[in-house]
């Protein structure tokens, strides 16, 4: 049995129909500029943190405070794209630490308004059986992914 398209909108009503995503790896410098421009942070605030992910990740409970400081600012733009990020984050792009997300997940959120573009639930199967063929092999202990598809 395998997980369709299908089975992603009717289970998770996640769009089957739209562009599809093509993540490329950002460099520190790329990723930084990324951060400053698209979540509103400081550069020393930005920089502190990829340092602190060893690479261009920010770490999800950052956004979350990051979110909660946008609201209170009214920046309503950046609080938009911290929780997007936070929210793909946690469940479409999860990981094995659970703890940060890809800086690149910010171009999906450019534009606020056409971010509905992208074929989310392709992109969330595609990432599903990315992960399946690495937790196949025998050093991996864990199963990361939407595993609500399972």
């Amino acid at each position: 049995m395998s997980v369709t398209l299908d089975d992603v909108f009717v289970l998770l009503h996640l769009s089957i129909v739209g562009e599809l995503f093509r993540n490329k790896a950002l460099d520190f410098n790329v990723a930084l500029e990324r951060v400053i421009d698209l979540l509103g942070v400081e550069r020393t605030k930005a920089s502190s943190e990829l340092r602190q992910c060893r690479g261009p990740h920010v770490r999800l409970n950052w956004l979350r405070d990051l979110y909660t400081e946008c609201c209170e600012n009214r920046q309503w733009q950046f609080a938009t794209r911290a929780y997007l990020l936070h929210l793909v984050g946690y469940t479409i792009f999860l990981y094995k630490s659970a703890m940060s997300i890809s800086v690149s997940y910010l171009n999906m959120f450019v534009d606020l308004q056409s971010c509905g573009r992208f074929t989310w639930g392709a992109t969330a199967l595609a990432h599903l059986y990315k992960q399946l063929g690495n937790a196949s092999l025998a050093h991996t202990r864990q199963l990361v992914g939407y595993l609500t598809l399972l």
